[in-house]
């Protein structure tokens, strides 16, 4: 009764279990361990030793452990890295103990092999996650550092201005250019609470496209419109360079989030370009009866973005050239929105760039023919 006992004990454990003699011997093992060696029953491993069945290598460092745990006369767990069944990659938990007859003396060593390949792969899923998510944290902490200065500086200018607005002692012209500092620092605040709302509402999923129809030069211009003054006043020339005349008059998409990506990026652009000039082009990669292929590109002559960086452009809560963009404001949310959008939408966007030289967006997009 007791042997079939330990018998049925042996197969049904799910590791492997042997057992050798002081000479490194197997005197038994059960059915799962002599599987993982591609025999068919424990007699096929009697008498034999690891270097009959694994490289001299693995053989002699398994050697090496049980004279350990011999001489010790104490257990031993180690991991170890190895193949399974199918021939994967695998990890294993190993415990040896010293061997002992009715005497008390040791005669051999015993071992249990477990596969914890699972439990591994979750550790290291966790542990995964658990870097990300510090990431996250850290990221998200900067980020309100940012835009907890972002939001004190012109709601400071806007008070100053206003406090100095209220004195008698300035002159009109005074008062004039003090109006329009004030106006410039409203629209700075309205922009970061913009960029803020726009991605809060992207990551709740709240953002719904609403396609319709629509003439994209006429879109393109009067997004070039609205800003403009902003160019004009760092002296900067904004104009569509090219728009293709094969390129189908009516299209059909969702004007709201195709005019976001194109403020975005052009706001972006006139933001890190001190001299020179933001170029629109639009090129046709291709028509079908109801699609067209585009690309929007948006050209500028500003300040670059190093070529370490261009990975992290699009990432949110991540400020890339951090000097500049303490310089110039921003929450560096906007690109993180423009990339959402454009997805949404379907299409891809990517960036080049030559640091102190210049960056080019290009958004491609498979726009329905109205």
């Amino acid at each position: 009764m007791l042997i079939n006992l330990l018998t049925q004990l042996l197969a049904t454990l799910p590791g492997h279990v042997y057992w050798k003699d002081l000479e490194g011997r197997y005197l038994g093992c059960n059915q799962k361990f002599v599987e993982i060696l591609g025999l068919n029953s424990p007699q096929d491993i009697i008498g034999k030793t690891d270097f009959d069945f694994l490289s001299y290598e693995k053989a002699k460092l398994i050697q090496e452990n049980d004279l350990q745990v011999i001489t010790a006369k104490q257990e031993l767990s180690f991991e170890e890295e190895g193949i399974g069944q199918q021939g994967d990659p695998a990890f294993y938990l190993t415990h040896k103990a010293p061997l002992y007859d009715e005497k008390d003396h040791i005669v051999g060593i015993l071992g249990v092999t477990v596969n914890i390949t699972v439990r591994k792969e979750a550790e290291k899923q966790l542990k995964f996650a658990k870097e990300k998510a510090e990431l996250a944290n850290k990221a998200k902490s900067d980020f309100l550092a940012v835009v907890s200065h972002e939001l004190r500086t012109p709601l400071t200018a806007i008070i100053g201005l206003a406090e100095m607005l209220k004195a008698p002692s300035f002159s009109a012209e005074k008062k004039l250019e003090f109006t329009n500092h004030l106006i410039n620092s409203s629209q700075h605040l309205l922009g970061i609470v913009n960029d803020i709302l726009d991605f809060a509402q992207l990551e709740e999923n709240k953002f719904q496209l609403i396609p319709c129809a629509f003439n994209l030069q006429e879109l393109i211009k009067r997004v070039i419109g609205m800003l403009y003054t902003q160019a004009m006043q760092k002296g900067l020339s904004l104009s569509l360079l090219h728009y293709p005349s094969n390129l189908p008059k009516h299209l059909k998409a969702d004007v709201k989030a195709l005019s976001q990506i194109l403020i975005n990026l052009i706001g972006n652009a006139i933001k890190f370009t001190n001299t020179g000039s933001i170029d629109l082009i639009v090129q046709l990669h291709s028509t079908t009866p109801k699609h067209a292929a585009i690309q929007i590109i948006v050209a500028d002559t500003g300040i670059g973005i190093p070529a370490n960086k261009l990975d992290k452009i699009f990432e949110r809560f991540e400020q890339v050239n951090q000097p500049q963009t303490r310089t110039v404001g921003g929450t560096g949310l906007g690109l993180a929105v423009t990339k959402k959008l454009v997805e949404m939408m379907g299409g891809t966007i990517n960036v080049e760039s030559v640091f102190s030289r210049g960056t080019r967006f290009t958004v491609n997009l498979l726009l329905e023919i109205a």
